[in-house]
């Protein structure tokens, strides 16, 4: 069964409302600022400086994972009331009867909330659930919710839930509410101790934010009888579960992640390629990067010429996932030429005049010259041993890991094999990138006109 949308609500650090948010990303404005919640090491002047992240700035300070949720799940849902689309509480008691409220929270890992060790993932997602369903009920008399701690699968997993729930006649329609925030304490020091955060020491992952959405859903029949406006509608949702693969188990994840899409493409598409727009929670990690470059391997078949990737974290500022799409792109599957130079000017964009070799390396290499190429290799592995022997003098990168992993660039490696199979004119050895190391490379061709 198709769902209709039919009322959204959002709460962002780029809008505090769901069409400000929106417009925002489309535009792909963004509001980065210096976190003063959680410090971090600055590498040239060994100062505690606080970590960029996208707070909402006088919404949530202070607050602890579960009151920082209901904050950020009551703004959202105060949004999609303020648009008028909804009965108030006395207005229509059958309307809200026949509503049900499903919370997404993130995963609910021990290591990353102290609440969680403490109570066990059951309790505290009952707690929670509890919580929310009181604050909210002084606008909406719904029935008692229930959560689902599944992170960014929580949407699919809900709109499945929702499916079956209206078609069975469980109920009419499903409010289902999102939430999620990086930026509470025990969040911030997983992130750091599992080294996900993006830092002046570390330049890829994450630049940790926060944010709520809610979003109401109902058959398309339901809509059409009671007159409600369709936003979109959903043809399809669907959920893969990977047990026990953690992120550098990028090949079954990407496995998992071209089978979800894959299921929802033969409802969507039936037996003809996708043709849209692709939108991604690619964030700037690389293992994120490494899983969809993997997936789109496999789905190589499944997608058409006009497909589009959209990564919403554009708009937060990560770009690393624009470079690592080209590197996954070339060297895992045949990305053509127009594909790669769009892609390339959406990352100069990003940038926004921010100088970075890796645009030059990659500008060079679409356009098949050599002597650019070898330069900008040049300047990045000159920059790369520089940041590295900084690192080492100041005892912040041990010995075992200089001598070892610190000189050989596997950045550096695919970007030569690149060169080398578009035909390319290069030096054959780099600094950190010998000509050893790359014997045994995945004979794929890519980057093709």
């Amino acid at each position: 069964m198709a769902l209709a949308i039919t009322g959204l609500g959002m709460l962002s650090s780029v809008g505090w409302d769901a069409s400000a948010s929106c417009a925002a990303i489309r535009a792909g404005i963004r509001r980065p600022r210096p976190f003063p919640g959680y410090k971090v090491l600055d590498e040239e002047t060994q100062a505690m400086v606080p970590l960029v992240g996208h707070p909402l700035e006088g919404y949530t300070e202070g607050f602890a994972p579960l009151a920082r949720w209901t904050r950020l799940a009551q703004g959202a849902l105060e949004d999609l009331l303020r648009q008028g689309r909804l009965p108030g509480p006395d207005d229509d008691a059958r309307f809200w009867r026949h509503t049900r409220l499903i919370c997404i929270a993130p995963v609910l890992d021990g290591e990353r909330f102290f609440e969680v060790r403490q109570a066990g993932a059951e309790d505290f997602s009952d707690a929670y659930a509890q919580v929310l369903h009181g604050r909210l009920r002084r606008w909406i008399p719904v029935p008692p919710s229930r959560c689902l701690g599944l992170g960014h699968s929580g949407l699919a997993a809900a709109l499945q839930e929702a499916e079956r729930g209206i078609s069975n006649a469980e109920a009419e329609r499903y409010l289902l509410v999102a939430v999620d925030s990086y930026l509470d304490a025990y969040s911030l020091e997983w992130l750091d101790e599992f080294h996900r955060l993006k830092t002046e020491t570390r330049p890829t992952g994450l630049m940790p934010g926060e944010a709520g959405a809610c979003v109401l859903v109902e058959s398309v029949s339901s809509a059409r009888r009671r007159g409600a406006p369709v936003d979109a509608v959903i043809e399809s949702a669907a959920v893969i579960r990977v047990p026990d693969a953690g992120p550098r188990e990028s090949a079954r994840l990407g496995m998992g992640l071209a089978q979800a899409v894959e299921a929802v493409r033969k409802v969507a598409a039936a037996n003809s390629r996708f043709e849209g727009d692709i939108i991604s929670d690619l964030n700037g990690e690389v293992w994120r990067a490494n899983a969809w470059g993997h997936a789109r391997v496999r789905l190589s078949e499944s997608l058409g010429s006009n497909t589009r990737q959209v990564t919403l974290c554009e708009s937060l500022g990560e770009e690393d996932f624009l470079y690592m799409d080209f590197l996954m792109g070339g060297f895992f599957r045949e990305m053509p030429e127009a594909e790669a130079a769009a892609l390339l000017q959406h990352y100069e964009l990003v940038l926004k005049g921010t100088d970075d070799v890796r645009l030059e390396a990659c500008r060079a290499l679409l356009a098949r010259r050599g002597d650019d190429f070898d330069a900008a290799l040049e300047r990045m592995m000159a920059e790369r041993g520089a940041r590295q022997a900084r690192l080492r003098e100041k005892g912040i990168l041990s010995e075992e890991a200089w001598a070892t992993d610190c000189q050989v660039s596997v950045e550096g490696l695919a970007l030569m094999e690149l060169a080398s199979r578009s035909g390319m004119k290069v030096r054959s050895n780099h600094l950190f990138i010998p000509s050893l190391a790359r014997e045994g490379v995945l004979p794929r061709i890519g980057l093709e006109r």
